[in-house]
């Protein structure tokens, strides 16, 4: 048994245990965005072990307790009778597929993951032990996703979305369009958490939005997803910064351009209309003799 004191923040669900990361590559079957304490982790390597569980162990099956379909089951259902938070198998170990409508009926959740089950204990108990750590560590690798982005809204966004499991964002223009991201981040749902986070613009008010709807409701993950939207402020505001800069260059270039040409195609002098003179009256004694009839 690995069991640690809750800490300051009080104890890691598994709902945050599972959206904070420390176990790569993982498949949950069963309730996995339940909001239970995990507050131990008990590495268990015959059914036997599992006999005197505390309320809220997360199970990692091992050795023969993992090595059927039969006898992940019968773990499952020790985990039940005991209130236990998860039970943990690697990848591989019995048939979790053939126990996964199991774990849905009881409420326990299991979880496959990749590589060494005893791997995933030391991480579980790592997360269990520190609570904010995990926190902390989901903030620092959102903040280096986002720096490798650049100013670029699509790449941002796509770094969001790898960084806030179950949610989606999008980045709105005033207008209302979506130039980043997903449309669904503007639905409103009551099952689900919705987040706005203004992109500012100093000279006319709000220059985007970045909306996130996420499907997690635990305690806590609002405040933690809107941390990390904020993060995405600054490399917004430089790309706005940077557009508009380079929307100006070029209206000062086109102007240029435009006096320029003025100044070559100028006005010349003005053209020259002939007007015919009037008419002459004939003069009489310059008039040709007119012949007089004979009589």
């Amino acid at each position: 048994m690995v069991k640690e004191p809750a800490a300051e923040g009080g104890y890691l669900t598994l709902a945050e245990l599972l959206q904070h990361g420390p176990l790569a590559d993982l498949t949950a079957y069963g309730p996995a965005d339940r909001t239970v304490d995990v507050r131990a982790v008990r590495i268990a390597d015959h059914l036997d072990a599992l006999d005197e569980l505390q309320p809220h162990t997360a199970v990692i099956l091992t050795g023969l307790a993992a090595s059927a379909s039969w006898t992940i089951e019968m773990a499952l259902r020790k985990a039940w009778e005991h209130a236990a938070a998860c039970v943990v198998i690697a990848r591989g170990a019995g048939n979790a597929e053939s126990v996964a409508d199991l774990a849905e009926r009881l409420g326990v959740p299991l979880l496959v993951v990749a590589g060494s089950a005893l791997d995933a204990a030391v991480r579980i108990a790592s997360a269990v032990a520190q609570p904010e750590a995990g926190r902390t560590a989901l903030l620092a690798t959102a903040a280096r996703r986002i720096a490798a982005a650049g100013p670029r809204p699509v790449r941002v966004v796509s770094a969001l979305h790898a960084v806030l499991p179950s949610t989606d964002v999008a980045l709105v223009v005033p207008s209302g369009e979506v130039i980043a991201g997903r449309s669904s981040a503007l639905d409103e749902r009551i099952d689900a958490v919705s987040v706005r986070v203004e992109v500012p613009d100093p000279e006319c008010g709000p220059l985007a939005v970045l909306a996130a709807r996420s499907r997690s409701r635990i305690a806590g993950w609002e405040s933690t997803v809107r941390e990390i939207l904020g993060l995405a402020v600054a490399p917004l505001t430089a790309w706005a910064a940077r557009e508009r800069l380079t929307s100006e260059r070029l209206g000062l270039h086109a102007s240029g351009l435009l006096m320029e040409l003025v100044a070559r195609n100028g006005p010349g002098p003005a053209p020259h209309v002939s007007v015919p003179a009037p008419a002459a009256e004939p003069d009489p004694l310059l008039a040709p003799a007119v012949p007089t009839p004979a009589g």
